[in-house]
Protein backbone atom coordinates (compact mmCIF):
# COMPACT_ATOMS: atom_id res chain seq x y z
CA UNK A 1 0.00 0.00 0.00
CA UNK A 2 1.53 3.39 -1.34
CA UNK A 3 1.65 5.81 1.90
CA UNK A 4 -0.26 9.00 1.72
CA UNK A 5 1.51 12.36 0.82
CA UNK A 6 0.25 14.02 4.19
CA UNK A 7 0.93 10.71 6.31
CA UNK A 8 4.58 11.03 5.39
CA UNK A 9 4.66 14.45 5.93
CA UNK A 10 3.52 13.79 9.23
CA UNK A 11 5.47 11.53 10.26
CA UNK A 12 8.58 13.68 9.08
CA UNK A 13 7.32 16.60 11.00
CA UNK A 14 7.03 14.41 14.17
CA UNK A 15 11.03 13.39 13.75
CA UNK A 16 11.81 16.72 12.86
CA UNK A 17 9.97 17.79 15.73
CA UNK A 18 11.62 15.41 18.33
CA UNK A 19 15.11 15.07 16.71
CA UNK A 20 17.33 16.28 19.69
CA UNK A 21 14.55 17.75 22.10
CA UNK A 22 14.63 17.01 25.43
CA UNK A 23 11.70 15.00 26.12
CA UNK A 24 11.55 16.25 29.63
CA UNK A 25 10.40 19.86 27.59
CA UNK A 26 7.24 18.14 26.98
CA UNK A 27 6.58 18.38 31.24
CA UNK A 28 7.16 21.91 31.08
CA UNK A 29 5.08 22.22 27.62
CA UNK A 30 1.90 20.45 29.77
CA UNK A 31 2.14 22.70 32.70
CA UNK A 32 2.61 25.57 30.92
CA UNK A 33 -0.76 25.04 28.80
CA UNK A 34 -2.23 23.96 32.08
CA UNK A 35 -1.54 26.87 34.23
CA UNK A 36 -1.24 29.66 31.44
CA UNK A 37 1.56 31.18 33.87
CA UNK A 38 5.45 30.25 33.64
CA UNK A 39 5.93 31.00 37.44
CA UNK A 40 2.87 28.19 38.50
CA UNK A 41 4.42 26.13 35.87
CA UNK A 42 7.50 26.32 36.79
CA UNK A 43 5.60 26.20 41.10
CA UNK A 44 4.17 23.32 39.69
CA UNK A 45 7.25 21.11 37.99
CA UNK A 46 8.83 21.94 41.17
CA UNK A 47 11.64 24.33 39.64
CA UNK A 48 12.61 27.58 38.66
CA UNK A 49 11.02 30.43 36.92
CA UNK A 50 14.22 31.24 34.30
CA UNK A 51 13.94 27.72 33.58
CA UNK A 52 10.60 27.19 32.40
CA UNK A 53 11.15 30.70 30.70
CA UNK A 54 14.43 28.99 28.88
CA UNK A 55 12.52 25.77 28.48
CA UNK A 56 8.86 27.63 26.71
CA UNK A 57 11.75 29.53 24.36
CA UNK A 58 12.91 26.08 23.43
CA UNK A 59 9.53 25.21 22.43
CA UNK A 60 8.67 27.84 20.83
CA UNK A 61 11.28 27.33 18.28
CA UNK A 62 10.72 23.31 18.00
CA UNK A 63 6.95 23.72 17.59
CA UNK A 64 7.80 26.90 15.02
CA UNK A 65 4.99 28.82 17.03
CA UNK A 66 4.42 31.10 20.06
CA UNK A 67 1.92 28.59 22.31
CA UNK A 68 1.11 31.16 24.85
CA UNK A 69 0.61 34.70 24.03
CA UNK A 70 0.63 37.77 26.89
CA UNK A 71 -2.52 39.71 26.63
CA UNK A 72 -3.78 42.26 29.18
CA UNK A 73 -5.86 39.46 31.09
CA UNK A 74 -2.52 37.41 31.23
CA UNK A 75 -1.07 34.78 28.86
CA UNK A 76 -3.60 32.96 26.64
CA UNK A 77 -2.94 29.97 24.72
CA UNK A 78 -2.39 29.82 20.66
CA UNK A 79 -4.38 27.63 18.55
CA UNK A 80 -1.41 25.14 18.34
CA UNK A 81 -1.31 25.39 22.24
CA UNK A 82 -4.71 24.64 22.54
CA UNK A 83 -4.62 21.79 19.55
CA UNK A 84 -1.62 20.25 22.05
CA UNK A 85 -3.41 19.36 25.41
CA UNK A 86 -5.35 16.32 24.30
CA UNK A 87 -2.51 14.63 22.81
CA UNK A 88 0.37 15.76 24.57
CA UNK A 89 -1.52 14.60 27.80
CA UNK A 90 -2.50 11.22 26.20
CA UNK A 91 1.26 10.44 25.37
CA UNK A 92 2.73 11.53 28.44
CA UNK A 93 0.50 9.39 30.49
CA UNK A 94 1.19 6.01 27.93
CA UNK A 95 5.23 7.24 28.96
CA UNK A 96 4.35 7.14 32.17
CA UNK A 97 2.85 3.91 32.12
CA UNK A 98 5.69 2.37 30.27
CA UNK A 99 7.42 1.20 33.46
CA UNK A 100 4.74 -1.12 34.50
CA UNK A 101 3.71 -2.56 31.04
CA UNK A 102 3.69 -6.39 31.10
CA UNK A 103 4.92 -6.40 34.98
CA UNK A 104 2.30 -4.75 36.87
CA UNK A 105 2.48 -6.22 41.07
CA UNK A 106 -0.01 -3.69 42.52
CA UNK A 107 1.98 -4.51 45.81
CA UNK A 108 5.09 -2.33 44.44
CA UNK A 109 3.92 0.11 41.66
CA UNK A 110 2.89 3.28 41.62
CA UNK A 111 0.48 4.79 39.92
CA UNK A 112 -2.31 7.44 39.90
CA UNK A 113 -5.78 6.41 38.23
CA UNK A 114 -8.48 8.71 36.72
CA UNK A 115 -11.80 7.31 37.21
CA UNK A 116 -15.76 9.03 35.95
CA UNK A 117 -18.26 7.46 38.46
CA UNK A 118 -21.37 9.35 38.44
CA UNK A 119 -23.01 10.36 41.99
CA UNK A 120 -25.80 8.05 41.88
CA UNK A 121 -23.08 5.04 41.67
CA UNK A 122 -20.19 6.62 43.11
CA UNK A 123 -22.09 6.96 46.71
CA UNK A 124 -22.00 2.85 47.56
CA UNK A 125 -18.70 2.03 45.45
CA UNK A 126 -16.19 4.83 46.07
CA UNK A 127 -15.40 4.16 49.85
CA UNK A 128 -15.42 0.36 48.87
CA UNK A 129 -12.51 1.06 46.42
CA UNK A 130 -10.70 2.39 48.67
CA UNK A 131 -11.02 -0.18 50.85
CA UNK A 132 -9.68 -2.22 48.55
CA UNK A 133 -6.69 -0.17 47.71
CA UNK A 134 -5.20 -0.31 50.97
CA UNK A 135 -2.46 -2.98 50.72
CA UNK A 136 -1.66 -1.22 47.96
CA UNK A 137 0.38 2.11 49.18
CA UNK A 138 1.53 3.17 45.83
CA UNK A 139 -1.96 3.34 44.00
CA UNK A 140 -4.24 5.96 44.45
CA UNK A 141 -7.44 7.18 42.58
CA UNK A 142 -9.23 10.30 41.72
CA UNK A 143 -13.23 10.06 40.62
CA UNK A 144 -14.83 12.78 38.74
CA UNK A 145 -18.69 12.80 38.85
CA UNK A 146 -20.40 14.02 35.39
CA UNK A 147 -21.32 12.43 32.34
CA UNK A 148 -21.23 15.84 30.17
CA UNK A 149 -18.32 14.55 27.91
CA UNK A 150 -16.77 11.43 28.75
CA UNK A 151 -15.95 9.91 25.53
CA UNK A 152 -13.83 13.13 24.56
CA UNK A 153 -12.38 12.70 28.62
CA UNK A 154 -11.31 8.76 27.32
CA UNK A 155 -9.68 9.90 24.08
CA UNK A 156 -8.02 12.95 25.76
CA UNK A 157 -6.63 10.13 28.46
CA UNK A 158 -8.09 13.04 31.36
CA UNK A 159 -10.04 9.46 32.46
CA UNK A 160 -9.04 6.00 32.27
CA UNK A 161 -12.60 4.41 32.86
CA UNK A 162 -15.96 5.42 32.97
CA UNK A 163 -18.89 3.38 34.64
CA UNK A 164 -22.35 4.46 32.90
CA UNK A 165 -25.33 2.98 31.63
CA UNK A 166 -25.51 5.03 28.42
CA UNK A 167 -23.32 3.72 25.61
CA UNK A 168 -20.56 5.66 24.07
CA UNK A 169 -19.79 4.53 20.55
CA UNK A 170 -16.26 5.10 19.61
CA UNK A 171 -13.94 3.19 17.45
CA UNK A 172 -10.74 3.80 19.88
CA UNK A 173 -13.48 2.88 22.64
CA UNK A 174 -13.74 -0.58 24.35
CA UNK A 175 -16.99 -1.58 26.88
CA UNK A 176 -17.53 -4.51 29.11
CA UNK A 177 -21.29 -4.45 30.52
CA UNK A 178 -21.59 -6.05 34.06
CA UNK A 179 -23.15 -9.50 34.33
CA UNK A 180 -26.22 -8.31 35.65
CA UNK A 181 -28.97 -5.61 35.86
CA UNK A 182 -29.87 -3.27 38.35
CA UNK A 183 -33.98 -2.57 39.36
CA UNK A 184 -35.32 0.94 40.39
CA UNK A 185 -36.71 1.91 43.60
CA UNK A 186 -39.07 4.86 44.33
CA UNK A 187 -37.95 6.95 47.26
CA UNK A 188 -40.06 8.29 49.77
CA UNK A 189 -39.98 10.44 53.55
CA UNK A 190 -41.83 11.00 56.58
CA UNK A 191 -44.17 13.77 54.74
CA UNK A 192 -45.28 11.73 51.76
CA UNK A 193 -48.84 10.41 52.48
CA UNK A 194 -47.92 6.74 51.98
CA UNK A 195 -45.02 6.48 53.96
CA UNK A 196 -46.88 3.75 55.93
CA UNK A 197 -48.67 2.40 53.28
CA UNK A 198 -48.30 1.26 49.88
CA UNK A 199 -46.96 3.09 47.10
CA UNK A 200 -49.24 2.19 44.11
CA UNK A 201 -48.73 3.60 40.12
CA UNK A 202 -51.34 6.35 40.56
CA UNK A 203 -50.28 7.25 44.04
CA UNK A 204 -46.61 7.92 42.60
CA UNK A 205 -48.04 9.39 39.69
CA UNK A 206 -49.53 12.22 41.48
CA UNK A 207 -46.88 12.82 43.78
CA UNK A 208 -44.94 15.58 42.96
CA UNK A 209 -40.90 14.84 42.14
CA UNK A 210 -37.52 15.11 42.38
CA UNK A 211 -35.36 14.68 39.35
CA UNK A 212 -31.61 13.60 39.54
CA UNK A 213 -29.83 15.09 36.64
CA UNK A 214 -26.28 14.72 36.97
CA UNK A 215 -24.88 15.43 33.59
CA UNK A 216 -26.37 18.98 34.37
CA UNK A 217 -28.83 18.63 31.35
CA UNK A 218 -32.30 19.11 32.83
CA UNK A 219 -33.93 19.57 29.22
CA UNK A 220 -33.21 16.34 28.62
CA UNK A 221 -35.85 13.87 28.40
CA UNK A 222 -35.51 10.48 30.26
CA UNK A 223 -36.46 7.20 29.57
CA UNK A 224 -38.84 7.09 32.40
CA UNK A 225 -40.81 10.69 30.62
CA UNK A 226 -40.89 8.78 27.15
CA UNK A 227 -42.22 5.40 28.79
CA UNK A 228 -45.01 7.68 30.57
CA UNK A 229 -45.40 9.86 27.24
CA UNK A 230 -46.60 6.22 25.61
CA UNK A 231 -49.13 5.98 28.29
CA UNK A 232 -50.39 9.34 28.02
CA UNK A 233 -48.97 10.08 31.15
CA UNK A 234 -46.29 12.27 32.94
CA UNK A 235 -45.40 12.85 36.11
CA UNK A 236 -44.88 16.43 37.79
CA UNK A 237 -40.95 16.89 38.14
CA UNK A 238 -40.86 20.48 41.04
CA UNK A 239 -37.60 19.99 41.46
CA UNK A 240 -34.36 19.00 39.76
CA UNK A 241 -30.75 18.67 41.25
CA UNK A 242 -27.82 17.55 40.48
CA UNK A 243 -26.29 16.10 43.28
CA UNK A 244 -27.36 12.50 44.96
CA UNK A 245 -27.34 14.43 48.55
CA UNK A 246 -29.93 16.92 47.60
CA UNK A 247 -31.98 14.45 46.10
CA UNK A 248 -32.43 12.72 49.69
CA UNK A 249 -32.74 16.26 51.49
CA UNK A 250 -35.55 17.01 49.82
CA UNK A 251 -36.91 13.32 50.23
CA UNK A 252 -36.67 13.83 53.48
CA UNK A 253 -37.88 17.15 53.84
CA UNK A 254 -41.29 16.96 51.97
CA UNK A 255 -43.78 14.88 49.98
CA UNK A 256 -41.78 14.47 47.10
CA UNK A 257 -40.59 11.19 45.70
CA UNK A 258 -37.38 10.30 43.91
CA UNK A 259 -36.87 7.27 41.38
CA UNK A 260 -33.27 5.65 41.57
CA UNK A 261 -31.62 2.46 41.36
CA UNK A 262 -32.40 0.32 43.85
CA UNK A 263 -29.04 -0.39 45.31
CA UNK A 264 -28.82 3.44 45.79
CA UNK A 265 -32.05 4.14 47.04
CA UNK A 266 -31.44 1.74 49.56
CA UNK A 267 -28.09 3.22 50.49
CA UNK A 268 -29.38 6.65 51.25
CA UNK A 269 -32.29 4.95 52.97
CA UNK A 270 -29.74 3.67 55.60
CA UNK A 271 -28.53 7.25 55.79
CA UNK A 272 -31.19 9.08 56.77
CA UNK A 273 -34.83 9.13 58.14
CA UNK A 274 -36.08 7.65 54.23
CA UNK A 275 -37.92 4.50 52.75
CA UNK A 276 -37.00 2.55 49.36
CA UNK A 277 -39.63 1.21 48.36
CA UNK A 278 -40.00 -1.28 45.23
CA UNK A 279 -41.01 0.88 42.06
CA UNK A 280 -44.71 1.45 41.12
CA UNK A 281 -44.36 1.81 37.50
CA UNK A 282 -43.26 -1.61 36.33
CA UNK A 283 -42.48 -0.83 32.70
CA UNK A 284 -39.26 0.87 33.39
CA UNK A 285 -36.31 -1.54 31.52
CA UNK A 286 -33.83 -2.67 34.69
CA UNK A 287 -30.01 -0.79 34.44
CA UNK A 288 -27.52 -1.98 32.37
CA UNK A 289 -24.16 -0.50 33.85
CA UNK A 290 -21.47 -0.54 32.05
CA UNK A 291 -17.12 0.01 32.03
CA UNK A 292 -15.92 1.92 29.26
CA UNK A 293 -11.96 2.47 28.49
CA UNK A 294 -9.43 3.54 25.56
CA UNK A 295 -7.65 1.05 23.72
CA UNK A 296 -4.76 2.56 24.75
CA UNK A 297 -5.09 0.72 27.88
CA UNK A 298 -6.49 -2.57 26.62
CA UNK A 299 -3.38 -4.68 27.10
CA UNK A 300 -1.93 -2.46 30.26
CA UNK A 301 -2.06 -4.74 32.90
CA UNK A 302 -2.26 -2.16 35.46
CA UNK A 303 -5.34 -1.02 33.91
CA UNK A 304 -6.54 -4.31 33.37
CA UNK A 305 -6.14 -5.24 37.70
CA UNK A 306 -7.96 -2.01 38.22
CA UNK A 307 -11.13 -3.08 35.87
CA UNK A 308 -11.08 -6.49 37.59
CA UNK A 309 -10.74 -4.77 40.87
CA UNK A 310 -13.79 -1.89 40.16
CA UNK A 311 -16.12 -4.20 38.52
CA UNK A 312 -15.64 -6.82 41.68
CA UNK A 313 -16.69 -3.40 43.79
CA UNK A 314 -19.93 -2.26 41.87
CA UNK A 315 -20.86 -6.07 41.65
CA UNK A 316 -20.76 -5.80 45.81
CA UNK A 317 -23.03 -2.38 45.96
CA UNK A 318 -25.22 -3.10 42.77
CA UNK A 319 -26.10 -6.56 42.64
CA UNK A 320 -28.11 -6.77 45.88
CA UNK A 321 -32.03 -7.33 45.74
CA UNK A 322 -34.69 -4.61 45.39
CA UNK A 323 -36.50 -3.80 48.62
CA UNK A 324 -38.60 -6.07 49.71
CA UNK A 325 -42.87 -5.76 49.06
CA UNK A 326 -44.33 -4.09 51.81
CA UNK A 327 -46.75 -7.15 53.54
CA UNK A 328 -50.46 -6.63 52.91
CA UNK A 329 -52.67 -5.68 55.96
CA UNK A 330 -54.87 -8.43 56.94
CA UNK A 331 -58.51 -6.80 56.73
CA UNK A 332 -60.47 -8.25 59.59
Amino acid sequence: MTARYSDIHMADSAHSLLNGLDLNLLLTLQALLAEKHVSRAATELGTTQPTVSRGLAQLRMAFGDPLLLRTGRGMVLTPVGQSLIAPLDMALAALARLPSIGSFDPRTARRHFRLLIPDVLGCGVIALLHQRLQPYPGLSFAVMGSEGDAVSSLLSGRTEIVVSAPTMEHSELYSKILPFQVPWSALIGPQHPHWNGTLTHRAWLESEHVQLVPAGQPERSSELERLLSGRAEQRRIRVQVQYLSGVAECVGNSALVATLPSPTALWLAQQRNIRAVPHPFKKIADLKVRLTWHALHQQDDGHRWLRDLLTDCLTNFLAQPAPPQPKKRKVR
